[in-house]
């Protein structure tokens, strides 16, 4: 902590955060403020400032009196105080003489190690980081409520039978401080798996391919009964996420399950630098990330990259639920925010331009005075999951055209379909590419095994155990072919 103490980047960023936050502190703005442990020494520490500021004397400066330190520690490290000390328990019985450990901690972040990250291999996204670990909290959370025997939730360890011959010899193995690998406790509440014989091998017959080697029968990316969510498509210049991930790709087709409909931001980035790829004629468009521009309107950005120029085109997230879409012409200087559950107002489409030179900290040439706002006539959302469709309906005619007509676009079931098959032929060649990883063929020290019908590679340390080969010379086929072939 010292060291961090003495670093005077921390001290400026927390003299930087004194100076913009307000005298009201009833109202916590930033994440730390919603700290209960923030509030408490928040009050504790503004009573000794006043008590030192009352009893300095000038004459005799205290040249190590650094009120800032105390800011650093006030909101660096007791808003998390709580997660590394067993603090809790002892503010309830002041008389413990129990000891502050933060075993809980490590014990969930063991938890979190090897019951969500070791099984999969992979870097899991934030959003599938999430959902697991959800899931994980709920099956103890029912084991607890339901008062399950910790016996029933893991497999009944084995007894050690004693042999009668003891070998006593000196040539025998020492075995101190070798732990014994114990078999893994599968949870109460964990769903049972179908399990995939790969020795069994189909040959899938007329089915044409892609340039890029992958399969153009849109039945032939489902889930299936393997449960495994492998890497459809792989996108080398697009940005921030490269991989389009099939859990991703079926919510362009699920037609039957509407709420796994609503397309992610993964997909939205991918799917506008396809569209872009497809339909860009002019240098001057630009497309900005999801993540970006939502950075820019929550005035969170540190600094836009791009230059002020041109036609920018920007998918914006509302409350985490909703796709809005931006047009912003800097030559012209107009702005457009288009809802599409509703015609936006002028009031409305006044706010978001504010937010946006506010968070792009636009220059005095593009100062609010200087814009005018558009508002675009545009097809109505019908339900509850179609906004994310309905934006890149209108970035594609917005790429296409200057002042496009927004009613002569597709429906959006029509262009589900459409964007599906074209991600499909704009991906890279997948070829010698892992299925689920998407890391290329290029790593010697690493097992691969290709299948004998779609010619995909897959690296072994990504297969899960009950779909991997016994033997890498025996024909195999992967999991998604034989999901096909029981269609």
């Amino acid at each position: 902590m010292f060291d961090t103490l003495n670093n005077s980047k921390d001290l400026e960023d927390i003299d930087e955060e004194t100076e913009t936050e307000t005298e009201d502190t009833e109202i916590p703005h930033t994440l730390y403020q919603k700290s209960k442990f923030y509030r408490h020494f928040f009050k504790i520490c503004e009573q000794d400032k006043k008590m030192i500021n009352s009893a300095i004397d000038s004459d005799n400066i205290n040249i190590f009196y650094n009120p800032l330190i105390l800011d650093l520690i006030l909101k660096k490290y007791l808003p998390v105080l709580p997660l590394w000390s067993n603090i809790y328990p002892n503010l309830r019985d002041r008389d413990s003489i129990e000891r502050f450990s933060n075993a809980p901690v490590e014990n969930w972040f063991c938890q979190v190690k090897n019951n969500i990250l070791k099984p999969t291999g992979l870097r899991l996204r934030s959003t599938r980081f999430i959902r697991a670990v959800r899931e994980v909290v709920l099956s103890k959370s029912k084991e607890s409520a339901l008062n399950i025997d910790k016996n029933q939730c893991g497999i009944i360890k084995k007894k050690r039978i004693q042999t009668k011959n003891i070998d006593l010899g000196l040539e025998s193995e020492e075995n101190w401080n070798k732990k014994i690998k114990s078999e893994k406790k599968k949870s109460y509440f964990e769903k049972p798996i179908n399990e995939i014989h790969p020795s069994k091998v189909k040959e899938i017959k007329n089915v044409d391919f892609y340039n890029n080697n992958l399969i153009r029968d849109d039945r032939y990316y489902t889930l299936g009964n393997s449960g495994v969510n492998y890497v459809v498509g792989y996108y080398s210049n697009a940005h921030p996420m490269k991989e389009l991930y099939l859990e991703d790709f079926e919510t362009l087709g699920n037609f039957k399950n509407f709420r796994k409909m609503w397309l992610s931001n993964f997909l939205m980035d991918i799917s506008l630098h396809v569209l872009y790829r497809k339909n860009q004629h002019k240098d001057t468009v630009r497309i900005i990330t999801t993540h970006e521009t939502l950075s820019i309107f929550e005035n969170t950005c540190p600094k836009v990259t791009h230059t002020l120029e041109g036609i920018w085109l920007l998918p914006l997230l509302i409350n985490q639920n909703h796709w809005c879409f931006v047009i912003i012409d800097f030559d012209k200087k107009t702005f457009s925010f288009i809802n599409p559950l509703k015609i936006s107002n002028l009031n409305q489409t006044e706010t978001y331009l504010k937010k946006f030179l506010l968070g792009i900290r636009a220059p005095r040439r593009f100062s609010f005075t200087h814009w005018r706002c558009n508002i675009f006539k545009h097809p109505v959302q019908k339900n509850a999951y179609d906004c994310g469709v309905y934006v890149l309906l209108f970035a594609e005619k917005f790429i296409k055209e200057e002042n496009p007509d927004l009613y002569s676009c597709y429906e959006p079931e029509e262009f589900r379909i459409i964007l599906r098959n074209l991600l499909l032929e704009m991906s890279d060649d997948m070829e010698n590419r892992c299925l689920i990883c998407g890391q290329l063929n290029l790593n010697v020290t690493t097992d691969w095994v290709e299948c004998d019908s779609c010619k995909r590679w897959i690296m072994l340390n990504c297969l899960p155990p009950r779909l991997a080969p016994s033997n890498i010379s025996e024909n195999f086929t992967c999991f998604a072919c034989q999901n096909y072939q029981n269609l």
